[in-house]
């Protein structure tokens, strides 16, 4: 297996609220795009990612289970930080954290940052958006290309630490040789369609070049948003590798 990931602030903003993580160790990666006012996105999603791993790691064990304790723990852990902090009042962040056993694929999910796997031929988006437009859509409201451009394409109806509970998505699924992992912050998915993402994948088919491309793309799109990107590429090796 080869990985790598990446994240830039892109051309608009003032600082970058995504956080990006990897533990080799155990084979976690995940992203996380924070919302909220005075930086407050920013440490959100700082926070979700820490104490999430922070549980996972007291309890060393990678199961579903606990991937779903350690969702409510860290969903409690940023939802009283806003509630004690004026400053942070509100905030909370998207949600998308893999943990890969060989060529399976556990994935815990919360707003619109995605999980795809990409084949030669293929590209499935695994993880569903949790925003209105998704919802619309779903219910038969309207049409998918409606949806694209639609104004309140961007109004999340789940996300972390907003309130006192949460109810993930949990995804478990197959990888096969060759396969890719494509996980990405809405600051790519909102410029680069799918099949330009598959395109990307196959004609470079290495994890940091990729990686290196979207953010380049994603910014010559007019960069209007953080840019996140985590790609990791099945093989026959044994180990992760950079």
């Amino acid at each position: 297996m080869r990985y790598y990931l990446g994240t830039d602030k892109g051309l608009l903003r003032k600082n970058n609220e995504d956080s990006v993580y990897f533990d080799e160790n155990h084979r976690i990666f995940i992203i996380a795009d924070g919302m909220g006012g005075h930086n407050a996105g920013e440490v959100a999603s700082k926070m979700a990612v820490e104490s999430f791993v922070d549980f996972l790691e007291s309890k060393n064990e990678f199961s579903a289970v606990e991937m779903l304790n350690a969702i409510s723990y860290c969903n409690n852990f940023v939802y009283e930080a806003s509630l004690k902090n004026k400053d942070y009042k509100g905030m909370g962040t998207t949600f998308t954290a893999t943990h890969i056993d060989t060529d399976t694929v556990k994935i815990i999910h919360v707003g619109d940052t995605r999980a795809y796997r990409i084949t030669e031929k293929d590209i499935v988006q695994i993880t569903e958006d949790h925003t209105l437009v998704e919802q619309l859509q779903r219910n038969g409201n309207i049409k998918k290309d409606e949806a694209l451009n639609h104004p309140q394409n961007h109004i999340l109806i789940k996300a972390l630490g907003t309130k006192d509970t949460i109810i993930p998505a949990i995804y478990s699924e197959k990888f096969d040789h060759g396969d890719y992992l494509i996980m990405t912050s809405d600051g790519v998915t909102d410029l680069i369609n799918d099949e330009e993402l598959k395109n990307i994948v196959n004609s470079i088919q290495q994890p940091e070049n990729i990686v290196k491309k979207i953010i380049e793309t994603a910014n010559v799109k007019g960069g209007k948003d953080n840019i996140s990107i985590i790609c990791v590429k099945f093989d026959v090796e044994r180990e992760l590798k950079r």
